[in-house]
């Protein structure tokens, strides 16, 4: 028996990349994460950011099950090539 749509997208696993604004992180961080447990499955936050500290913001939201810091200096721009690069 095939799984249902909404039983196959229960198990896919969600990656909310966070976005930050001059050192603090954006209400929409908030609202993605909210958006994506609505979805079910597990969700990973990426953290695009120059001080890998910047990561403990995101990390008392509800449902998160995973946080990654992804730190580069390439961050503090806005070179789209640099951020496709880094992540």
């Amino acid at each position: 028996m095939k799984p249902t749509y909404y039983e196959v997208r229960k198990m896919t696993n969600k990656i909310v990349i966070a976005e930050l604004t001059k050192g603090t992180v954006n209400a929409s961080t908030a609202e993605l994460v909210s958006a994506a447990q609505a979805m079910g499955g597990d969700i990973t936050v990426v953290v695009p950011c120059t001080d890998a500290s910047m990561a403990d913001a995101v990390s008392g939201y509800d449902g998160i099950s995973k946080v990654i810091a992804v730190k580069s200096d390439v961050f503090a721009g806005s070179d789209s090539s640099g951020w496709a690069s880094a992540l």
